[in-house]
């Protein structure tokens, strides 16, 4: 199977509520990417997929701890990337500020 090149894909190294995931590629808006959430005792804990070069996953119902994304885009070899999942203490809470 061809390679994609791992910097091609960005996600966000640590998800509180989303998992944001970006593909920087020559693929357009209809191409269909399937997806596997992995945590650190390799069970699949989320699995679907997603068309389009953006997308933002919902995991806040998923506990805290390390967890790996795994995406199969096409006939290419499957890209692994890393994440942390955490909940925010309290004083890490969105804070807004009112002038």
């Amino acid at each position: 199977m061809p390679s994609l090149d791992p910097t091609q894909v960005q996600i966000n190294s640590v998800v509180v509520d989303f998992l944001f995931i970006q593909i920087k590629t020559a693929f357009d808006e209809s191409t269909k990417v399937n997806y596997r959430i992995i945590d650190s005792n390799q069970q699949v804990v989320r699995k679907g997929n997603f068309t389009g070069l953006y997308v933002q996953l919902r995991l806040d119902h998923i506990k805290d701890g390390f967890y790996s994304l795994e995406l199969l885009i096409d006939n290419f070899d499957p890209l692994l990337y890393k994440f942390e999942k955490r909940t925010p203490k309290d004083s890490e809470g969105m804070v807004v500020r009112v002038y």
